[in-house]
């Protein structure tokens, strides 16, 4: 929530048509994705709505509302009926998973180069996805008190070798590799593939 409100402050103050920063709002926009905001810009006058993330055609609230609460656990399918339930929106299941793959592609770049502070308590899982009808898998290790999303992989299966994938770059981004307590969905391939890239005696369950 906190990357994805940091990203959208940064692209979503200059004028589309003239680059400039000196642009006001001007009222809002009822779309089916929810209310937008819409922008004046001051000095070549052109009236715009941004997008918060380019490709995906949400408002700010509605978008990171998504990515909360798949970072929570939640299914596409209960996300497309809370949007409906709570918030009056019909959206699409396949829509959620759009934003956010577009999501994931976005943050990954934006925090390559930050050195995140972490704990020692990680959270690991993996969830089938579906890519213009090739299905993969979608492997996330966050940090399990402040769910920071410190590492993501994209696997075609759930093999030994996919899963030290994960475990490698969560590595890499923390230098961390000892005193860690990792929990997981205790799928068999886990305890090995952390046994490898850590070669230290780390808490799993």
């Amino acid at each position: 929530m906190i990357l994805l409100k940091k990203y959208i402050k940064m692209n979503q103050k200059l004028c589309p048509n003239c680059g400039n920063i000196n642009i006001l709002k001007d009222g809002t926009r009822k779309t089916t994705m929810g209310k937008k905001q819409k922008w004046l810009c001051k000095d070549c006058n052109k009236r715009f709505v941004l997008d918060p993330i380019k490709k995906i055609k949400g408002n700010v609230d509605t978008v990171a509302l998504v990515i909360d609460l798949y970072f929570k656990g939640c299914s596409l399918r209960n996300i497309q009926d809370t949007l409906q339930q709570f918030c009056d929106l019909k959206i699409h299941h396949e829509t959620v998973r759009r934003w956010i793959s577009r999501y994931m592609e976005i943050i990954n770049k934006y925090v390559e180069n930050l050195k995140p502070k972490t704990r020692n308590e990680w959270q690991v899982d993996e969830q089938m996805v579906n890519i213009k009808g090739d299905y993969k898998w979608v492997w996330n290790c966050l940090d399990k008190n402040t769910r920071f999303l410190i590492a993501s992989n994209l696997t075609e299966g759930r093999s030994l070798e996919e899963a030290k994938q994960i475990f490698q770059k969560a590595k890499n981004v923390t230098g961390k590799e000892e005193n860690l307590e990792i929990t997981t969905d205790k799928m068999l391939s886990y305890p090995h593939a952390i046994g490898q890239v850590f070669h230290k005696l780390n808490d799993w369950k």
